[in-house]
Formats: C-alpha cells, sequence, structure tokens
C-alpha cells in the first residue's frame, strides 16, 4: 500500500530534506579524515567499527579505500561502464534506432560485480538487523 501526500509549500521543508553546501562539505571533509586515519594506521576499521556498532553502514566501503590498487579498480569498472554504454549509443545512433533496452542491458553487464557486491551488502545488514531486532526481543 502506498499513500501518496502533496505538499504545497516544500521550501519550508528544504532544510529537513537536502543537505546544505556546509554539511555536504563537512562530510566531505570528515571522510577524507577518516581515510587518511585508517591509511597512516592510526585506526583501523575494528576500531572504527567498534565506534559505530549500532550502524555498520557508516563504513561500508571504506575498504576500497585501503589501497591505491583496489580504488584504481573500482575507477576501471565505472570507466568500463561508461565506455560500454556510450559505444552503444553511439552504434545506435549510426543505426539510426533508439533501443533503450538495448542500452539498460548493455550497463547490467559491466556493473554486475557492482550489483553482486550491493546484493551481498544487502543481505548482511538485513541479517544483522534481523539479529540485533531477534537479541533485542529476548
Amino acid at each position: 500500500h502506498v499513500e501518496v501526500k502533496i505538499i504545497a509549500n516544500r521550501r519550508n521543508l528544504k532544510s529537513d530534506l537536502w543537505l546544505t553546501k556546509d554539511d555536504i562539505e563537512f562530510v566531505k571533509q570528515d571522510t577524507v579524515r577518516l581515510l587518511q586515519s585508517l591509511q597512516a594506521g592510526d585506526k583501523t576499521v575494528a576500531d572504527y567499527a567498534a565506534m559505530n556498532t549500532r550502524d555498520t553502514s557508516v563504513f561500508m566501503g571504506l575498504e576500497n579505500h585501503f589501497s591505491p590498487k583496489t580504488t584504481q579498480q573500482i575507477i576501471c569498472r565505472r570507466f568500463e561502464i561508461g565506455r560500454a554504454v556510450f559505444s552503444e549509443q553511439r552504434r545506435q545512433c549510426d543505426a539510426g534506432i533508439y533501443d533503450p533496452e538495448k542500452l539498460a542491458s548493455v550497463a547490467e553487464v559491466y556493473s554486475d560485480y557492482s550489483r553482486r557486491r550491493a546484493r551481498i551488502i544487502g543481505l548482511l545488514h538485513c541479517d544483522e538487523r534481523r539479529s540485533k531486532s531477534c537479541i533485542a526481543s529476548m
């Protein structure tokens, strides 16, 4: 069941819905400080996890920044997705066709790694939340 509500004046709610430029800058700087601390060996992921035991999604993805090699692999995968989609788009344009389903299938093939990883992370968090609620109800 989905309920839709129309809100007449959203401007009053903007601060509740979006981050300000200052908020975004703070989040970026905080992330940079954390990554620098991890890379310098000042903190381990276990230390950071201990500080955020209620929500492990806070530090999900940090493992991607532990080595330049991992970061480079992510950049390469993103580049390949874009290259494949733009190549398909060019092929369609040259052939005078427009097939969004084909574009979607190309993106799907090249983003398979990310999709599988996101599913695993989702399942981990689902199990984690479920087990926490089970423990709390005992």
